[in-house]
């Protein structure tokens, strides 16, 4: 490696091996350090003097020490250091002497890469290396090409195990070294200069005759069975099996994955500040590329597959991480998946568990072609270590690992041809992804679809709703907007969804707007994906009021079938409808205030909520009382000359909580003796700024453990609060002509959005299942998982088709008339999705409770929706009433004389 670390008046060394060094942290009993070796030598006084003439050392006279590090398979590594009280040092890399193979030990390259993100840190990189001071491809001045880089202080570890560290601050290191292999991954390499520095995927290199790039992995595999045979001193069986099948499994989508790449990203190539648990420095950059980033973290994670006590390379298999406070390699992979996601603004997101064993198989293949050479380099006298005899029984090993691997790789691909093959249906669900075996190197299989437990691979799923029946009904407007809402849905909601979830979480500031939602929500909106709620008469009613002004996003001018399509897809995310300013409540306020707003109210009120400036919340559940009747409402409203005074306690007030909400509509009923008016009409809205005098927000309400951070629902008290009487709304006593006018559209929009978190389950479920096993066969194969998902699509079609017939009545019918449609809907919808929810919550175990898939988080939003939005013994009996009304028109009647 390329660096060293003065303790205790000893050099510590980094390794410049590509394989994982001594399982323990270097002794500072003794210095890890030697003379220059015999077959390295060269001329110390010529390097100085070429160094001195290059203002490297900036003082006359300056006596300089040469030493060599011992430990190290490639690009010999030495420290200059000069005497006196400002000691400087520096550290010299050169290529080994002797013939090399094509391409191997560019250490021109390492000083380019190097230079190009140290020089571009300020634009963005933020990628921690050394600064470099010179590179040398003359040969004369030290035997072969070299360059130069400053000593960087710091801390350094040879073991993965950081034996001696604190389990907090090995936890914490982990972090950092994942957090920096993230930056390397979202490096703009256009903008560091390194645009030329690989190949890259679409490209056609050379002159017309030459064809076009293929895939990373293809290459590396290719270049390195070269190596290897160049290099072979006898057969190894599983290495012949990994140069023949890693080209034939190689994942569809691996193209999908290029970037910068370092090649050789571990522990023991990285300083960690002196006093962070955070990397100062990323050192060995000699096998770096554009190449692919799976590559980068498998070759990481190979410490998860290997014995700690390796002859060679230690490792972390068999030890109780949770003790060690070392992630997990599951949680390793979350983990640089979300901070990928983070520093790539939402474009890049995290391997599946199946995907990553296909790249372990090729690190481990690259380890023992590396492994090969370093032992045939031994053989010649040329190894920049003595303990390379070693390496051929581990090349072996290695091998084997990787063999192993890949065949547990081909085995997860082929579980697709079992019984799920009639359950993969595209009503909303899965594309048919039956994987295919082939023969030819050139081929590839078709990969079944996969994901993190939390988010969903993109492109590999169609999400877009089957609607066969309602097709002639939906317009060419609506189908190219279903089909944008999809890709901004797979393409940028999904990817964002664990850096944003994990704030709302975990954050100590989850209180506040995390910035990437926000910039999600504006590019929807410059999009146009915006206001699609909106049905066609309300929005037409905003756009016509010259008194409003123009409003530029006031809907699409979608029926309520369409938007059902639309709204079943943002479903299946727990942030789309707020990104495409579709979320409740504000949905529902903006209905209100553009069906029965005045001029001033939706001036101030109506349009910053169709812009996205601010956001709003209902006030009317209050916990004294059954609100399941409306008309128990306790909260008053009295008249105070041109005002009104609001008092009382309300609670799930969903919203309040939010920073940007700036407005609550508030009911309560007239205060006074209301014994001559009608309980329907005792009841007003009023429009209550969040900032008004004697509002106050009590508490967070928590919804089964989930706060809903940062938007919430709030216990609030309204404790003489004095508004114009101008902020009624319509007039007084109409707030439940208002009520009922509001829950019109609104009362299928949470079903359709069901649909779409079942479907979601749906496909976590299928994941899950075709990649687990017990009892010696996969989950898939057990007959009561298959009925279960049988019955999950059942019902989800069942449900669909409720909610699509509800959209349709209401289209040609009116809500009025579609109310027994609207009330079936509002009842299966929830119990539905719940159901399938906790099927797929099942199959996950424990891990399905927990907050790393998004399941319980969804299974709890389908338990509220069977009250938040009128309970379900209320939709029930409403149902009944209607039935009874129109099968048996007498029964009342009856009933009566009965009485």
């Amino acid at each position: 490696m390329n660096i060293i670390i003065k303790r205790r008046s000893q050099f510590v060394r980094v390794s410049s091996s590509p394989l994982l060094a001594h399982r323990t942290l270097i002794d500072t009993s003794h210095s890890p350090l030697s003379n220059v070796r015999t077959a390295h030598k060269f001329e110390e006084s010529k390097l100085i003097s070429y160094l001195k003439s290059k203002d490297v050392f900036q003082k006359e006279g300056t006596s300089i020490n040469f030493k060599q590090f011992t430990h190290g398979q490639s690009n010999p590594t030495f420290i200059l250091e000069a005497d006196g009280a400002d000691k400087e040092r520096i550290v010299v890399r050169k290529q080994p002497p002797g013939k090399l193979l094509k391409g191997a030990h560019a250490v021109d390259r390492e000083y380019r890469v190097m230079t190009a993100l140290s020089s571009s840190s300020s634009n963005g990189s933020n990628v921690p290396v050394p600064k470099t001071l010179l590179n040398c491809l003359d040969s004369e001045i030290i035997g072969t090409p070299f360059f130069c880089y400053k000593f960087v202080e710091g801390r350094f570890y040879k073991s993965p195990q950081l034996p001696s560290v604190d389990p907090a601050r090995k936890h914490a290191m982990y972090k950092g070294m994942l957090d920096t292999l993230a930056k390397i991954h979202s490096v703009d390499v256009d903008q560091c200069g390194l645009g030329d520095y690989g190949l890259r995927m679409g490209t056609t290199p050379g002159d017309d005759q030459t064809p076009p790039v293929t895939p990373y992995v293809q290459r590396q595999v290719k270049t390195w069975s070269r190596q290897y045979k160049s290099t072979e001193t006898e057969i190894i069986e599983e290495m012949e099996d990994l140069m023949k099948n890693l080209p034939r499994l190689l994942p569809p989508n691996a193209e999908d994955h290029s970037c910068l790449v370092h090649g050789d990203y571990r522990m023991d190539n990285l300083i960690f500040n002196k006093d962070e648990d955070t990397v100062a420095a990323v050192l060995d950059w000699e096998l770096s590329t554009l190449g692919d980033r799976l590559s980068d973290l498998a070759y990481n994670s190979i410490v998860y597959h290997l014995d700690p006590s390796g002859p060679i390379v230690s490792g972390l298999k068999g030890l109780d991480l949770e003790k060690e406070g070392i992630p997990s390699q599951h949680e390793a992979i979350r983990y640089y998946g979300e901070r990928l996601e983070f520093h790539s603004k939402g474009r890049l997101s995290a391997p599946s568990a199946k995907e990553l064993d296909y790249y372990l198989a090729f690190s481990f293949f690259r380890v023992c072609a590396i492994l090969q050479g370093v032992y045939k380099r031994s053989q010649q006298g040329n190894a920049s270590a003595d303990n390379a005899n070693a390496a051929l029984q581990f090349a072996k090993e290695t091998a084997k690992l990787g063999n192993d691997l890949l065949k547990k790789y081909e085995h997860e691909l082929n579980i697709g041809e079992l019984s799920l093959e009639g359950v993969h249906l595209k009503n909303g669900g899965f594309k048919s992804s039956k994987p295919v075996q082939q023969s030819s190197i050139s081929s590839k299989p078709v990969q079944q679809s996969s994901q993190m437990s939390d988010l969903l691979v993109k492109h590999e799923i169609n999400i877009i709703p089957k609607s066969n029946l309602f097709q002639h009904l939906i317009s060419p407007k609506a189908n190219n907007l279903i089909e944008k809402i999809s890709h901004f849905i797979i393409d940028r909601i999904m990817p964002a969804e664990t850096i944003i979830l994990n704030h709302m979480y975990e954050s100590p500031n989850k209180w506040e707007i995390h910035p990437m939602m926000e910039e999600l929500k504006a590019e929807a909106k410059k999009e146009e994906l915006w206001n699609l709620f909106m049905p066609i008469d309300t929005g037409l009613l905003i756009n016509r009021d010259p008194k409003v002004g123009q409003v530029l996003n006031y809907g699409a001018g979608l029926t309520n079938l369409e938007y059902a399509l639309i709204a079943e897809m943002t479903g299946r995310s727990l942030l789309a409808p707020e990104v495409f300013n579709c979320s409740a409540p504000d949905t529902g306020n903006m209905e209100v205030l553009a069906r029965y707003g005045s001029h001033n109210q939706q001036e101030k009120w109506l349009i910053p909520l169709l812009n996205g400036e601010i956001r709003s919340c209902f006030a009317m559940t209050e916990p004294e009382v059954a609100s399941s009747d409306a008309t128990n409402m306790q909260a008053t409203i009295q008249r105070d000359g041109d005002d009104v005074i609001l008092n009382g306690r309300k609670w799930w007030t969903s919203g309040a909580m939010d920073p940007r909400c700036k407005i609550a509509i508030f009911m309560g009923r007239t205060a006074g003796d209301l014994s001559d008016v009608s309980k329907h009409t005792r009841h007003s809205m009023v429009l209550v700024p969040m900032n008004t005098e004697g509002l106050q927000i009590i508490r967070p309400l928590r919804v089964m453990g989930f706060d809903d951070a940062p938007h919430g629902h709030a216990e609030v008290l309204f404790e003489n609060v004095r508004v114009h009487s101008s902020n009624i709304i319509l007039g007084e006593g109409r707030g439940f002509e208002i009520a009922q006018g509001r829950l019109g559209p609104g009362r299928i929009h949470h079903c359709m959005r069901l649909i779409g978190m079942a479907e979601r389950a749906l496909d976590l479920m299928i994941e899950r299942v075709t990649q687990r096993e017990a009892f010696g066969k996969f989950l898939a194969e057990q007959g009561t998982i298959q009925q279960d998902i049988a019955l999950s699509r059942v019902e989800i079609n069942q449900a669909r088709l409720l909610c699509l017939n509800a959209a349709v009545a209401m289209d040609v019918e009116g809500n009025k008339k579609a109310k027994s449609n609207i009330a079936e809907i509002k009842i299966i919808a929830p119990r539905m999705a719940k159901t399938v929810i906790d099927r797929a919550m099942q199959s996950y175990g424990g891990m399905g409770l927990s907050q790393d898939t998004p399941l319980a988080h969804l299974w709890a939003n389908a338990r509220v929706l069977q009250l938040a939005d009128g309970p379900d013994e209320v939709h029930i009996a409403s149902l009944a009433k209607q039935e009874l009304r129109l099968k048996a028109p007498t029964y009342k009647n009856k009933n009566k004389n009965q009485n």
